[in-house]
Order: C-alpha cells, then sequence, then structure tokens
C-alpha cells in the first residue's frame, strides 16, 4: 500500500499546508483545532512529516522545536506530536518510515528529543526511554496577603483583547524555572488553554503578570501550573492572587519552584490522560524532581 502513498515534510505555520494535518487530528483524536487556527500563532519551525493519499494525510509525525532553561543554561530541545496513523494505512510501516525520517531530521541539531505517550513500549526501540515526572507540595513562604493584588481579573481565551495582552506577556516572559523551564511554546501554550478550560489566567497588571491555576477536588486545592512574567511574583501577591484561605496554606507546583520563594516537596505525578514523559539523546533530566508544566503537555 506505501507504494501509491506520497511523503512530504510541510511547514504547518502555512495554513494552507495545515488543512489536511488539522483533518487527521480531528479524525483520530477529537482535537478541534478551530479555535486555536485562528490565532494564528503556529511557530515557523514547526513541521509535519507525512504520508499523504491524494490530498489526504494517511500517517503524521509532527516536530515542535523547543528551546529551553536547564540549569541555567539554553539548549535546544525537540519535541514529537500529532502521532497518528489512520486505521486503513496501518501495519504498513509508515510509523516506523516516518520515525526513521524524523530521527535523521533532528540529528546533530537537537541536545535531545521528548515526546508525551500512553504506549512508551512503541518508542523503546528508537532510543526513547520514560522519565518519571514530579510535582511539588509545599507553602509560600508568605508573611501575609497583598492588597494590591486584589485587583487581579481572570483573562479569557474568548476575548481578543485577552488573548493579544496575553501574547504580549508571553513573548516577555522569563522561564518558569532555571532548573527546566520553556523559552518559548507559544503555540502548544495557546492551544492548550483553548482546550482546557479548567485553567484560570488571573492577570495581575500591577506587576504585568499571568497566573495560571485551577482547583483540584472537592476542598478546592489550588494548583499553580504556569506563570507567565517577567519577574516572578513574590510570595504575597502570589497568596493573594491565588485567593489561598491563608498566607501560608499548602498548594500544589506543577513544575520545579526553584524560583518560588517558600518550601516545597517534590511527589510523583501521573496525567489524568495516562501520558508519560519520554525522552532520547544523551541528557539526565532525572538527576533533580521536575515536571514540564500542563501547559507545555502535547
Amino acid at each position: 500500500m506505501k507504494e501509491h502513498l506520497r511523503f512530504r515534510i510541510d511547514n504547518l505555520a502555512d495554513p494552507v499546508k495545515r488543512l489536511a494535518w488539522v483533518d487527521l487530528l480531528r479524525d483520530i483524536f477529537d482535537i478541534d483545532f478551530a479555535a486555536f487556527s485562528k490565532l494564528d500563532i503556529w511557530p515557523e519551525g514547526y513541521r509535519g512529516f507525512s504520508y499523504l493519499d491524494g490530498d489526504v494525510i494517511a500517517a503524521n509525525i509532527s516536530f515542535n522545536p523547543l528551546p529551553l532553561r536547564m540549569e541555567g543554561r539554553d539548549v535546544l530541545a525537540g519535541q514529537l506530536q500529532g502521532v497518528a496513523t489512520r486505521p486503513a494505512y496501518r501495519r504498513c510501516g509508515l510509523f516506523h518510515d516516518l520515525m526513521d525520517k524524523v530521527l535523521t531530521f533532528a540529528a546533530g541539531h537537537y541536545a535531545f528529543l521528548l515526546l508525551y505517550t500512553e504506549t512508551p513500549a512503541l518508542y523503546e526501540p528508537f532510543g526513547f526511554r520514560l522519565l518519571p515526572e514530579h510535582s511539588f507540595t509545599g507553602r509560600l513562604q508568605a508573611a501575609g496577603f497583598d492588597p494590591a493584588a486584589r485587583d487581579a481579573r481572570i483573562l479569557s481565551m474568548q476575548q481578543l483583547e485577552d488573548v493579544a495582552l496575553l501574547r504580549r506577556l508571553y513573548r516577555a516572559r522569563r522561564p518558569v524555572s532555571e532548573q527546566l523551564g520553556l523559552l518559548d511554546n507559544e503555540g502548544v501554550f495557546f492551544s492548550n488553554l483553548l482546550r482546557d478550560p479548567s485553567m484560570r489566567l488571573s492577570y495581575l497588571p500591577g506587576i504585568e503578570a499571568v497566573l495560571v491555576w485551577n482547583r483540584k477536588g472537592t476542598a478546592g486545592r489550588v494548583r499553580v501550573l504556569d506563570i507567565v512574567a517577567a519577574d516572578m511574583p513574590p510570595p504575597a501577591v502570589l497568596a493573594t492572587a491565588l485567593d489561598l484561605p491563608a498566607p501560608d496554606a499548602e498548594i500544589d507546583v506543577l513544575f520545579p519552584p526553584d524560583q518560588l520563594t517558600g518550601t516545597f516537596s517534590a511527589m510523583p505525578y501521573r496525567h489524568a490522560d495516562g501520558d508519560l514523559l519520554m525522552v532520547r539523546g544523551p541528557v539526565d533530566l532525572g538527576r533533580k524532581p521536575f515536571m514540564l508544566p500542563l501547559t507545555a503537555l502535547s
């Protein structure tokens, strides 16, 4: 069957080239990219490696450049996403062939590769290995609340002016962690905000920061998912904007908290959808507990 298929590498920043890609992910994963596509924030380096049958993508692996801050250094990694094969084209070797092509493309240009998957056994033959992630439980070192932070307002992804504000702040943000933080991942960040309405966006106009957070469980425990700011907000500001019952109330932080003023302990973390993080390449991310923010999940 593979003989009549056509291989193509597409720049998915081109709206015409990604039409078939959007159809594939909708059909396989039931993901609707309509709202996200309207934002037109696809990264220029985002590539789709695909086999096409006419104008229909039979199989695909997408590649996203992932600039990171690791232990205070800037590192260019890559992230594999959108791995999908239509049922009629499975068991034809398309996945293995596309993996070989993507790995050849990345060789020598990226420090290491990451991916999320529910089926790690598929990727182990290609040199990927599992990386355990950890969330962090603890308390901010806040002596009290900051009244100035009570003017925080919730941004809406349905309001164009709020999206424009968030994009402006995102372009000026610093990595949320010096241990392991993202330098740029705007497209994935916004797609996750659109797909998960439980993520609350608290904008602090006085310090030009946005807290991405939610509550979990019947007790409404606060989880800090990401922080978009040029400078990390002080602990009293965070405690106020997160509407904590007390400044030192226990919270969960879903990224390395090395830039937060407080005391935190690492806890093993499993994603609700069963996704596991894997890495390929000469890097040891497991030396210290870490977690990529949920806004980077793809």
